[in-house]
């Protein structure tokens, strides 16, 4: 009978609490979304949209690169973790304060946001930055493999904003007022998260703010922050070109599209967070441990990707029509353009987080930099002939270049091309071991 060591069965009892969080989550996300896009129709679901897309523009000063540095550290050194995460409460409390500010005075100055409605539904989702800070104890809990803290705050807080907006749509309240939900969601959560430290969690009331450490964790973070912003605008700026360059009903039918495409980045994003701290110990005992387990990981994140391309490209239509309505449907065709980049999304975030456990962190920016300029530029190009699917192009081929073929260009991470190019070609070491056994 196999037996498990209590490593893996923490490790998998935290991606398990995670995942459930995530189902949740996804599930009332995806219902109440759908039901709020039926109500707004495009051209008001195009602006909402739009201006989500703007604030998250300004996300990263509130995280300021830290996240993954912050789990490092609390993994590197247990005994100063109430150090740890009060220095990095504050630098992020700071940095949403400065997010906020310039989120709302870059709408006040450029049109069309300075005008209309678009300009308060900026500066209402921006207000809900200023509770990201509580976000610290999301990276408490990953670094010591707590995550159902934060899944519990997660479903209290998902559940009141999302009967918050199942209500605005029985009254036909404004679209300005969903922009306020979203603000509530991050209040209902820094709330809960809080008092869930609070009641069991002794580091809460011992948190201190240390300068020194500060300018350390900023020292390496640096380049994550540029990072972050050049994830954020080969992520996000799509939207925003589309809005000024086709107006809010493209964004309307573009969102719906990449809500279906993005609802699956979780699970990359979920379980390379759960197994960052059994990488950061695996690379402690050698390349050749870290790189295996990389490789095993890169190969379960492909085969992932496949079965959710192939669905889609089969019942993408119908996905559509089901979820969205036929005032929708000219979102199936830059759906199955826009989902082909999960491949690349997974591969991105696996090179990223051992990037940082190499702590070279000024690499991972230059490769994400150049995806973002190759997507301003394709965007540019492609959506006055195309609309939605040229950015959905766009977006496709920056994601590859920059989570793929860049590894090839550079020495150090020519491994992890070769990793990914087998992990590409999983079904087809499929086939040959079955064949030659």
């Amino acid at each position: 009978m196999m037996r498990f060591s209590q490593g893996f069965k923490r490790y998998f009892a935290n991606t398990s609490w995670s995942m459930a969080e995530r189902f949740f989550s996804l599930t009332a996300g995806i219902a109440v979304g759908i039901c709020v896009a039926r109500y707004l129709g495009p051209e008001r679901f195009g602006s909402l949209n739009f201006a989500a897309s703007f604030v998250v523009l300004f996300l990263p000063l509130t995280h300021l690169g830290l996240d993954g540095i912050v789990v490092r550290e609390l993994v590197r050194r247990p005994e100063e973790q109430d150090i740890v995460l009060g220095t990095a409460f504050w630098l992020r409390a700071a940095g949403a304060l400065l997010a906020v500010i310039a989120a709302c005075s870059f709408a006040w100055l450029m049109p069309p946001c300075n005008s209309g409605y678009e300009l308060a539904l900026v500066c209402w989702i921006s207000a809900g930055i200023v509770f990201d800070a509580i976000g610290v104890f999301d990276l408490y809990n990953q670094a010591n493999v707590k995550m159902k803290y934060s899944c519990v705050a997660s479903v209290i807080a998902c559940t009141v904003s999302s009967c918050m907006k199942i209500y605005l749509i029985f009254v036909s309240a404004s679209v300005v007022w969903f922009a306020i939900a979203d603000t509530i969601y991050k209040l209902a959560r820094f709330l809960s998260l809080g008092l869930i430290h609070r009641m069991f969690s002794r580091v809460f009331g011992r948190l201190s703010f240390r300068a020194t450490l500060a300018f350390e964790m900023l020292s390496d973070s640096w380049p994550l922050v540029l990072s972050s912003f050049a994830v954020i605008i080969y992520m996000k700026i799509d939207q925003v070109m589309l809005r000024y360059m086709t107006g809010p009903s493209g964004v309307g039918i573009y969102a719906a599209a990449v809500k279906i495409s993005e609802m699956w980045y979780f699970f990359p994003v979920l379980l390379t967070q759960s197994l960052f701290p059994a990488i950061v110990s695996a690379q402690k005992r050698g390349d050749h441990e870290c790189r295996s387990r990389i490789q095993r990981l890169l190969v379960l994140l492909t085969a992932f990707s496949y079965m959710v391309i192939a669905v889609v490209f089969l019942f993408g239509d119908e996905i559509v029509s089901l979820a969205f309505g036929a005032h929708y449907s000219g979102a199936a065709a830059i759906l199955r353009i826009h989902i082909v980049a999960l491949i690349f999304v997974c591969f991105g975030v696996v090179r990223g987080k051992w990037l940082l456990v190499e702590n070279r962190t000024v690499l991972a920016f230059w490769c994400t930099f150049a995806g973002s300029v190759l997507n301003i530029a394709a965007n540019l190009f492609l959506i006055p002939s195309y609309g939605g699917a040229g950015a959905a192009w766009a977006t496709l081929v920056s994601y590859a270049v920059s989570g793929y073929f860049l590894d090839a260009t550079v020495g150090s991470m020519r491994w992890m091309f070769v990793a990914k190019t087998r992990a590409l070609l999983l079904m087809a070491g499929q086939y040959v071991s079955i064949r030659n056994g």
